[in-house]
């Protein structure tokens, strides 16, 4: 969910919306739930306390969700105020939305239908931020990419495609470019850029599991470019994480 200096965030969030969503499901609530208030990168902290829960046995099944809103006068006042948010005066900025969205992690193999296996992550911070006046050169995002690459065994160059959370503001787009041209080299993929924000506006911490469910659906109906993907993404605060995942057919080898 939202980071707590979110403008217009309710400070009743932290406190009130894991018990509603059990309350909603009519469900006891799991000792093992909780919260991670980091905007875009909070799902990302979520899937490695998923992977710990499952490893210890903790777990069969963990869901991991992302639930965020900037369509609040408040939080849209805040972001306009540091012009932050698009408008016809102002060409570098976001389209704000709202979104929830959710994933069912489990271990490799365990499930009978299509599994997207994550085959490495890396999450770093990046100290230029875009409040910040030091010189963006894309420092915490290439570190996160490097060791998704690492941990997945593969290089960029076996990465097809690209999912993020570029919103429409030139800083993602110009730390996406530089982090590319650090780690790309010869390959037989265009390495495309995919956005999604592009279609459902701003989405902050529902964006990760958004993104997860693009790479298994462009598999699955056929319009990835190839067999890897790489998500990345990153909140105003600095943190930037990174996945390099691809799809197990049912009844076929992981890619």
């Amino acid at each position: 969910m939202a980071a707590p200096d979110r403008p217009g965030r309710s400070a009743r969030l932290d406190g009130e919306l894991l018990e509603e969503v059990y309350d909603r499901l009519d469900m006891p609530r799991h000792p093992r739930s909780a919260l991670f208030a980091g905007d875009q990168a909070g799902c990302a902290q979520a899937l490695l306390v998923a992977q710990a829960l499952l490893e210890r046995g903790e777990a069969e099944r963990v869901v991991v969700g992302g639930v965020d809103s900037f369509l609040h006068q408040p939080t849209l006042d805040g972001y306009m105020d540091r012009r932050r948010v698009m408008t016809p005066s102002n060409s570098n900025g976001f389209f704000p939305g709202e979104a929830g969205c959710a994933v069912l992690v489990g271990r490799p193999g365990t499930s009978d239908g299509d599994e997207l296996w994550i085959h490495g992550h890396g999450l770093a911070v990046e100290n230029a931020t875009i409040h910040g006046t030091e010189p963006l050169r894309a420092r915490g995002l290439t570190e996160a990419v490097q060791q998704a690459l690492r941990s997945a065994g593969v290089r960029m160059k076996d990465v097809a495609y690209r999912l993020t959370d570029l919103s429409g503001e030139h800083y993602k787009f110009k730390e996406a470019l530089f982090t590319a041209g650090r780690l790309g080299g010869e390959s037989e993929y265009s390495l495309e850029l995919w956005h999604p924000i592009e279609y459902l506006g701003e989405i902050g911490a529902a964006v990760l599991p958004c993104l997860l469910a693009q790479a298994m659906h462009a598999v699955q109906e056929g319009y990835a470019p190839g067999p890897l993907a790489l998500c990345h993404v990153g909140s105003d605060s600095g943190a930037r994480a990174a996945f390099v995942v691809g799809l197990k057919r049912q009844g076929l080898g992981g890619v």
